[in-house]
């Protein structure tokens, strides 16, 4: 869908849309018996980054500061029922709600701003690219900002200070949080793979070729497993590990995307 960003109202609309088709694709996991479900970086809110208009300037909302803004909501604790604690026109709070409804761990990529004092000056306020996890009860599990922002005029830099971000979930898996360029650069996959981290979902916007080679060599490497959910589709979004013996039963599906089971280690 192209649009032209110019209030919150049609901000909404267009995550509407894509909620409504990420609510079908958590149900068919659900019947699929899957326990978690990830969703592409700007898969609420843009268009692939690669897009561009007949003039050449990007469709997407990531590349600008002020077409981002209307997209903008606060997130939540962690450790927060985002389901009770939420205002029905919550994108997290929907989310949250997707979880529940289908008994889902949900990882989706949305965007916070933070204001450092009582006011709206936009001076003030942080924009971060932000990936969440939310369990089958709608409970927040964990926040990551992104490390390394590709459109670094349009989301900030979250303090260095911010902790690699691990969260396990009911089934007793532990996974990591990156976001699309993260995985190119040394911060925060080194100190994940640290950690002994070995599965990761993962959220990105490139073209369908772009990321496929990088992928293998990276699982490879690494002995992990990435749950790559790619707005660009094709060959960058599917699962890639360290070994097939990890990865059973792969199926893709009408809408290009890919149900599986994972021999987590």
């Amino acid at each position: 869908k192209t649009f032209t960003i110019s209030d919150v109202e049609e901000a909404m609309d267009v995550v509407d849309e894509n909620l409504k088709r990420y609510e079908s694709i958590a149900g068919e996991a659900e019947c699929e018996g899957a326990q978690i479900v990830v969703f592409p970086e700007w898969g609420l809110f843009g268009l692939c980054p690669s897009t561009v208009s007949s003039c050449g300037v990007s469709l997407s909302p990531s590349s600008s500061r002020d077409r981002i803004q209307p997209f903008c909501q606060p997130i939540g604790k962690v450790g927060e029922c985002l389901i009770s604690s939420s205002s029905p026109t919550s994108i997290a709070g929907r989310l949250a709600g997707i979880a529940k409804k289908h008994s889902i761990v949900v990882v989706a990529n949305v965007t916070e701003r933070i204001s450092n004092h009582d006011d709206d000056n936009d001076e003030t306020q942080k924009i971060y690219n932000t990936e969440i996890a939310i369990d089958e009860d709608g409970v927040l599990l964990a926040k990551y900002y992104k490390m390394n922002p590709w459109f670094a005029k349009t989301f900030d830099k979250p303090p260095a200070e911010q902790p690699t971000v691990v969260f396990k979930t009911s089934f007793g898996v532990t996974f990591g949080l990156m976001v699309c360029y993260d995985l190119f650069c040394k911060q925060p996959q080194t100190d994940l793979l640290k950690q002994g981290v070995t599965q990761f979902p993962y959220s990105v916007a490139v073209p369908g070729f772009a990321g496929k080679s990088y992928f293998e060599r990276w699982t490879a490497k690494n002995g992990v497993t990435l749950l790559s959910s790619n707005l660009g589709g094709g060959a960058s979004n599917g699962l890639f590990s360290s070994s097939s013996n990890n990865i059973k039963d792969v199926s893709v599906r009408k809408g290009s995307y890919t149900v599986a089971t994972i021999i987590a280690s």
